[in-house]
């Protein structure tokens, strides 16, 4: 996970895809290729893993520093000029390992609600939107 944060610090800067360029592709946006932004570093766990590894990487007060036998995702990115991470939900990590294999957004959204049934996709994908995990998408010329 250390290695990944170093990864993801000297990994190629990139322009994140924000809301506003989303919603501008309306539908059209669930056939579009994922493109997951250059920094980022995805991970699943069969234990607590990623919260141990957060607790010391970024210390706060009250943090648990106890392994559980509870599987855990972790996302580790550089959006702007600093290295960010946190855990992942299931949903979020299928979500995200679709659009890391290249898959197309509606793909993706389909693999999480398969994971996670009765998910709120569209508050997964504008959360993930928010944490600047994808690329700008790049319109092709007419």
């Amino acid at each position: 996970m250390d290695r990944a944060w170093t990864e993801a610090h000297l990994a190629p800067d990139a322009r994140t895809l924000n809301a506003r360029q989303a919603a501008a592709l309306g539908l059209a946006l669930t056939g579009v290729p994922a493109r997951l932004h250059p920094s980022a570093r995805l991970f699943w766990f069969d234990w607590t893993a990623p919260s141990l590894w957060l607790a010391h990487r970024y210390p706060q007060s009250g943090a648990e520093l106890a392994w559980r036998a509870e599987p855990e995702g972790l996302l580790v990115h550089r959006p702007d000029a600093e290295v960010r991470a946190r855990r992942l939900t299931r949903a979020e990590w299928v979500f995200l390992g679709a659009c890391r294999k290249g898959r197309a957004f509606g793909a993706a959204a389909l693999s999480a609600q398969s994971a996670q049934p009765g998910l709120d996709v569209p508050a997964l994908f504008a959360g993930l939107i928010a944490l600047g995990v994808f690329e700008t998408i790049q319109r092709p010329n007419p």
